[in-house]
């Protein structure tokens, strides 16, 4: 099994390319569950004991060519995945200052605090405590005082250090808000960063404890559908009987897309012939006739990171292109060269579709208060609302009051969010959590910004030497959050902030940008101002070619700053607060700042 999600002969196999095949036997089985139940466009979300992988599907895997691997940088091909430290051994604490889930895991020795061995307060200690795991009802002994000892190991630290009383329940919740909010900031990854909105997509959780977070989750996102396969902890063991053999065949080609001389069918069709040529002499398995997937990666001349489209017969390369950018990045750069960097092409084994579950037949719901069901005893068409304990022999899930189960066939369940039902918008929390998930929030903004300048970038100091630095301020300037990027640039934040402020009128929807000279160095900084005060920050050597030279912002971007460099006759000039809009700037000239 490879980290690409198929897999490939002994004979030709190597070590590097299976270092993610769990998780990706995981996505694989996750689609072929849920196009038996008539799903096409999935989010995953595997929650193991140590960590939780979120992937996407929508008809099609989003691949990597590149990935990091604890120190390593592997040049292999895999499934998107990405992977935050959050599971059911994820350790829950204190650290002087806020609350903290992960990334240290309690492991399989101790193992968590109901372990009865000795071992920390983890997530399934808090799941334990909070009702949504039956301690009856699984094969592995928990002991709840166990848990409860450990969740008063840490209330008694919060006492000591910070002089507040913190109840069981508003503990246990902030744990669990916590690291809920981790496992939605992965899936925001890899959806929202590439454009697609996580409410057009169902939930299927998996791994052990996937369903006992899932619908939380999915209200995070907006999601109002969630899937749970029956053998949910064995889902990588079953996908990994569900891969194709498949074969990769790539060309570099780095040239320009309008090159006549460049024929994107002909090399489509040479390289399919290459990859149909390596699967014939994997195995004597029937190819398929056409290729799995053609995957073009295109980019604006300059720029180092290529945009994947894929490509069907007869569609136009160009035309494609500049909407996925457009809706993604929110602007098109002006009179720049489309250069096509590469082509892949899979070529994999014919597989039959798989066998159609339809919806069962709408049943009464159960009657309320049984509140654990046994899910190999529930029938086909069972239906019940939530609060339910849905316990497995492989896994555990929880349905909250907001959700509705319904059993299909072979015990899948499917969970639906109830129209009539509200979702949480806030809460109130104490100090030492609302610090911890607030930080969690403010550094996934930060470090979203850092990512969209290193993409769109044409300049070697920002994509290259990353020279830049993004954070978020208060309106007074100071810092609350900033990117692990060069930090030198802070310095001048505040500097700016208060220039701008003091020549500016402001109101609701207004965003300015500002040249401010740098004291420490020969550069400049330029500042946007977001609507809410909070301030992102570059430096000005990278600005000559980081975006088009006028305001432009797609009716999509809803009012995100454009990334827009600007010319400057001189240090110190700012550009007043304007409205952006899709016809550009609409007032404003450059004033001294001074």
């Amino acid at each position: 099994m490879s980290s690409a999600g198929s897999l490939q002969p002994a004979a030709q196999f190597h070590p590097k390319d299976s270092l993610l095949s769990g998780p990706a036997g995981g996505i694989v089985g996750a689609v072929a569950i849920a196009r038996q139940l008539g799903f096409e466009k999935i989010l995953t979300l595997d929650m193991g004991g140590t960590s939780t992988d979120a992937a996407r599907y929508a008809g099609q895997f989003d691949f990597r060519f590149f990935c990091q691997v604890g120190d390593a940088q592997i040049l292999s091909p895999s499934l998107a995945i990405e992977t935050v430290a959050a599971g059911g051994g994820s350790i829950c604490g204190f650290d002087g200052e806020k609350l903290t889930v992960g990334p240290a895991s309690a492991g399989a020795s101790p193992g968590p605090a109901c372990y009865g061995a000795g071992g920390p307060l983890t997530i399934t200690d808090v799941n334990l405590l909070l009702g949504k795991l039956a301690a009856d009802a699984i094969s592995v002994p928990l002991s709840l005082p166990a848990a409860q000892a450990a969740l008063q190991q840490v209330q008694h630290e919060l006492l000591a250090r910070t002089g507040t009383t913190y109840s069981d329940t508003e503990l246990l919740r902030g744990f669990e808000q916590i690291a809920n909010e981790k496992m939605a900031d992965a899936i925001r990854r890899i959806s929202v960063r590439q454009g697609f909105d996580p409410r057009d997509y169902a939930l299927l959780a998996f791994g052990g404890a996937g369903g006992m977070h899932a619908c939380a989750i999915a209200e995070l996102l907006g999601i109002n559908q969630v899937i749970l396969p029956r053998d949910a902890g064995l889902l990588s063991a079953y996908g990994m009987g569900q891969a194709p053999l498949e074969k990769l065949a790539e060309q570099q080609v780095l040239r320009p897309l309008s090159d006549p001389a460049l024929s994107v069918p002909e090399l489509v069709a040479t390289l399919f012939g290459q990859a149909q040529a390596q699967l014939r002499q994997a195995g004597p398995e029937a190819v398929a006739a056409h290729p799995a997937r053609v995957l073009l990666y295109l980019r604006f001349r300059g720029q180092d990171t290529p945009l994947e489209l894929r490509y069907q017969p007869g569609m136009d390369p160009t035309q494609a292109f500049l909407a996925a950018y457009a809706a993604q990045f929110g602007y098109l750069p002006e009179q720049t060269v489309i250069e096509l960097e590469s082509v892949k092409v899979f070529a994999t084994t014919a597989a039959d579709d798989p066998a159609r579950i339809f919806p069962p037949a709408p049943q009464a719901l159960a009657l309320p208060g049984h509140t654990i069901r046994l899910w190999e005893e529930l029938p086909e068409g069972f239906a019940a609302r939530g609060p339910l304990v849905l316990a497995g022999q492989q896994a555990t899930a929880y349905l909250p009051p907001a959700w509705q189960l319904a059993i299909w066939a072979n015990g899948h369940a499917v969970l639906t969010h109830t129209p009539a039902a509200t979702r949480a918008t806030g809460e109130s929390w104490g100090e030492a959590i609302a610090l911890e998930l607030f930080t969690n929030r403010f550094q996934a903004v930060a470090q979203e910004m850092g990512t969209q300048l290193q993409r769109t970038a044409f300049s070697v100091n920002v994509k290259e030497r990353l020279d830049f630095s993004c954070a978020l301020l208060d309106p007074q300037a100071n810092l609350l959050v900033n990117a692990p990027h060069i930090p030198v640039h802070l310095g001048s934040l505040g500097c700016a902030r208060g220039c701008v402020w003091k020549n500016c009128r402001w109101s609701r929807g207004m965003s300015s940008w500002s040249i401010i000279p740098n004291t420490a160095a020969p550069t400049c900084r330029i500042l946007p101002c977001c609507r809410a005060f909070f301030w992102l920050m570059v430096p000005a050597s990278a600005t000559s070619s980081t975006g088009p030279t006028t305001p432009k912002l797609a009716a999509s971007a809803q009012g995100r700053c454009p990334p827009m460099p600007l010319v400057w006759p001189k240090r110190g000039w700012f550009l007043p607060p304007s409205c952006w809009c899709g016809a550009g700037c609409r007032s404003g000239k450059a004033l001294p700042a001074s």
